[in-house]
């Protein structure tokens, strides 16, 4: 049990040294992994752009299967980064770099929407230079750009 507190006090540490959008980042995935989990467990139904669906349907149209594999995806990245993982900024940033490849491959029609491309490339950048250039981050993890 102490190895548990430790490592949940290590932790904490660490999101206490974080700089101020990195911890906005942290808890973001870490709710990400909260919703991964409770999926999992049938409390009630799920509504799908507006429309209610039962757990089996959540689970056999595929959704839950998605949202299950991007949100833990999301929270094991943020918890590299809460753990100062060595490579947990190549993690995270391949983590969101992924979904969204995913996402054009299942709907390679977003291509052609020019909003769609320069939202996309404007946040994986601004996301890229926030995680390998920024000084505070940087210091965080005590490593140079990349």
């Amino acid at each position: 049990m102490a190895g548990v507190k430790g490592m949940f006090s290590n932790m904490w540490s660490n999101f206490k040294a974080m700089p101020f959008f990195m911890k906005l980042l942290a808890l973001h995935g870490s709710i990400f992994l909260v919703g991964a989990l409770v999926t999992l467990f049938p409390i009630g139904g799920f509504s799908v752009d507006g429309k209610e669906v039962t757990y089996a349907d959540w689970w056999s149209s595929g959704a839950g299967i998605e949202f299950f594999l991007v949100a833990l995806s999301i929270g094991t990245g943020a918890i590299c980064l809460l753990k100062r993982v060595k490579y947990a900024r190549v993690i995270y940033f391949a983590v969101l770099t992924s979904i969204f490849a995913m996402r054009l491959a299942s709907e390679p029609t977003l291509l052609f929407r020019l909003d769609w491309v320069l939202t996309l490339i404007a946040f994986l950048g601004l996301i890229y230079w926030y995680l390998f250039h920024k000084k505070t981050v940087r210091r965080y993890f005590g490593a140079s750009s990349l």
